[in-house]
């Protein structure tokens, strides 16, 4: 079953690349529902339907590129096509803020000092040439963005739970160039 392949509708290559196995398809979509079932768990009671549905969908964008930017089928679609990388570290990925900020505004100001970590954090590690120091540099990065995640002390676990997930997607599943 891991050897089979199906084709990803074009829609879906920046997600899955052009074609995955089934169990990598079965393991990003668990991801993101339990990233969404956490977020669903915390949604401030008087938050309105069209922000509960916002949040979902962000959990569910996010939980589910924690686990398919490991995957054979995206890493390959993303390896072969060297400027999208650089287009999908950021601008594409600052609308998860953006969406965040329109939340939550209070928190506007720790949210984007978070997400100008992560995007930096990501594109160090994208820069660097050797596969090895990669491996090396993204859990320290990593590690960085979570523990100032932590010492900032987010008062929305939603927040917090979001940005890691989003660092742990960018900087550590996505900038290494893991071998396929």
């Amino acid at each position: 079953m891991r050897n089979s392949k199906v084709t990803i509708p074009k829609v879906l290559h920046e997600f899955h690349g052009t074609k995955a196995s089934i169990p990598d398809l079965i393991l990003t979509y668990l991801a993101a529902c339990i990233a969404a079932s956490v977020v669903y768990f915390f949604i401030p009671a008087d938050f309105v339907l069209w922000k509960q549905i916002m949040l979902i969908l962000l959990a569910l964008d996010i939980g589910g590129g924690v686990v398919a930017n490991f995957t054979e089928g995206t890493t390959r679609y993303h390896e072969n096509n060297p400027k999208l990388r650089l287009f999908f570290i950021a601008p594409l990925h600052l609308v998860h803020p953006a969406i965040l900020v329109i939340l939550f505004p209070t928190q506007m100001g720790i949210i984007a000092i978070n997400a100008t970590l992560i995007i930096a954090c990501t594109y160090s590690v994208n820069a660097i040439k050797g596969y090895k120091l990669q491996k090396a540099v993204a859990p320290l990065l990593l590690l960085l963005v979570i523990a100032i995640n932590i010492v900032s002390q987010i008062p929305d676990p939603i927040i917090s739970f979001l940005l890691i997930l989003l660092a742990v997607k960018l900087i550590l599943a996505y900038a290494v160039r893991w071998k396929t």
